[in-house]
């Protein structure tokens, strides 16, 4: 499958807008049937996974729009859609939400020169949010000082984390680390013989 290169990364160049949200959102919902037969959806529901994300962040600058105040993450990201396969990579912003990116933000403010992270953003419907979805975030890893992207998923995998796959796809295994051979040994001097 090829890979789209996108200017920012964020759940709406990744997933779509707000009608695939909910309609992502939509299908965690457990139906039910009245007393006249008719379906009753429940007013809340499941998390159904959107998104991932994985990513070395170097620096993050604070933002503001009609939706409130965000952090602008900086670094190398690569985020794959959970509900299609669409794989995002190579791309330098990133805009999480909050909850999200402040854990990123404060790892670098407590000195580190980059910190990699790992997440899988979920949505779940809720009747109540002005949405009537809202997002949850499963830590794929915990945000540590930086290493690249390469590392990052070999951490995952020595971890026995599989990244999630796209829906209906199986999730792929980790591979088997190959045995590194020993180095060769030159063979043992021999001490001259004496006469």
């Amino acid at each position: 499958m090829a890979t789209k290169i996108l200017k920012k990364l964020t759940i709406r160049d990744v997933v779509g807008g707000k009608a695939e949200i909910l309609k992502a959102a939509q299908s965690g919902r457990s139906v039910s049937k009245d007393e006249n037969g008719k379906d009753v959806y429940s007013a809340t529901g499941v998390a159904v996974p959107l998104m991932s994300v994985i990513g070395r962040v170097h620096d993050f600058t604070p933002g503001q729009s009609d939706h409130g105040a965000f952090l602008k993450l900086k670094g190398d990201f690569e985020a794959t859609n959970l509900v299609t396969g669409e794989v995002f990579s190579d791309v330098g912003t990133c805009i999480l939400p909050n909850f999200i990116s402040d854990l990123v933000a404060n790892a670098l403010k407590g000195g580190a020169q980059g910190v990699d992270f790992a997440v899988r953003v979920d949505t779940r419907y809720d009747e109540a949010a002005a949405t009537m979805y809202v997002f949850d975030a499963v830590s794929l890893m915990p945000a540590r000082e930086s290493d690249s992207i390469s590392a990052i998923k070999n951490a995952l995998q020595a971890a026995g984390v599989a990244l999630p796959a796209p829906a209906g796809l199986k999730a792929l295994e980790a591979p088997k680390p190959e045995p590194v051979p020993e180095p060769a040994q030159a063979p043992a001097k021999q001490a001259p013989k004496k006469k």
